[in-house]
């Protein structure tokens, strides 16, 4: 999932990302800041440069889309990270901070945004000590 973050979403696809069927996603407005999370744990986050638009015939066409992708959302290519490998957000600590379980999608205030940061901050002093 790093990987896929750092090259292929940030690079080869210029942070334009294929959604398949997404019940339950919100809008997603520009400067959304969307967090990214595999196994459970949060690994990497990036901003919304364009919400959530259809695939339409002609794009589907020109950028070999297959069906079971529905929209697309485009990210500002340099904002998308990986947090280290040391470095994540547990499903526990998340649930801690934010009161809720980490699911496919979600909402969190910008104060929980900050005290999931502070919280990664917290381990990045704690493992270079």
């Amino acid at each position: 999932m790093r990987d896929w973050l750092d090259s292929s979403l940030r690079i080869d696809e210029q942070g334009e990302y294929w959604l398949g069927e997404a019940p339950g996603l919100g809008e997603l407005p520009r400067g959304s800041i969307v967090l990214f999370y595999f196994k459970n744990k949060i690994v990497g986050e990036a901003l919304v440069e364009q919400a959530p638009e259809e695939i339409d015939q002609e794009k589907r066409e020109r950028d070999e889309v297959s069906e079971e992708f529905k929209k697309y959302i485009l990210f500002v290519p340099e904002s998308i990270r990986t947090y280290p490998d040391r470095l994540f957000i547990s499903e526990e600590e998340f649930e801690e901070i934010t009161g809720k379980a980490l699911q496919h999608y979600f909402e969190i205030t910008p104060e929980q945004y900050l005290l999931l940061m502070r919280k990664l901050a917290e381990k990045s002093l704690a493992t270079s000590r």
